[in-house]
């Protein structure tokens, strides 16, 4: 009695049709240099990581997603030509003689910066003066 309740109840979605959608996944690549190739920007890969080890790249478009890992913590820095919405109530800090945006959401650091031409998002369970000295060695 239960089937019969529920194929009456989908009696309006008969000659409905399925609307496809293209979802694009993101490449993956076994270095920075490989994933270079696939971007029409430089990426920024910093010299100081805070002891995290690089664990992936990938590049989605044309962003770059640096994926780096300490224990079971990761840090993230994404990179783009196309400014991200940054959330409001950051604190404005400086960053190279440049201003950035740092703050802590949902207990991680986050920090926005703009970099010869690069919006760079950093953000990770890692304290604020760790994350800034990560982002001043960009290059």
């Amino acid at each position: 009695m239960a089937s019969t309740t529920a194929s009456s109840s989908l009696n309006h979605l008969k000659g409905a049709e399925v609307e496809k959608m293209q979802i694009t996944l993101p490449e993956y690549y076994d270095s920075v240099e490989e994933a270079q190739k696939h971007v029409n920007f430089t990426i920024l890969v910093p010299s100081y990581t805070a002891g995290y080890e690089l664990e992936s790249v990938s590049v989605l478009k044309n962003n770059v997603t640096l994926s780096y890992l300490k224990d079971d913590n990761f840090l993230v820095i994404r990179e783009s030509t196309e400014k991200p919405k940054i959330p409001e109530n950051l604190e404005e800090v400086e960053v190279g003689g440049e201003k950035a945006y740092y703050g802590e959401i949902y207990g991680y650091s986050v920090l926005y910066l703009e970099k010869n031409g690069v919006w760079v998002e950093i953000s990770g369970k890692i304290s604020k003066e760790e994350i800034l000295q990560i982002a001043e060695s960009l290059g």
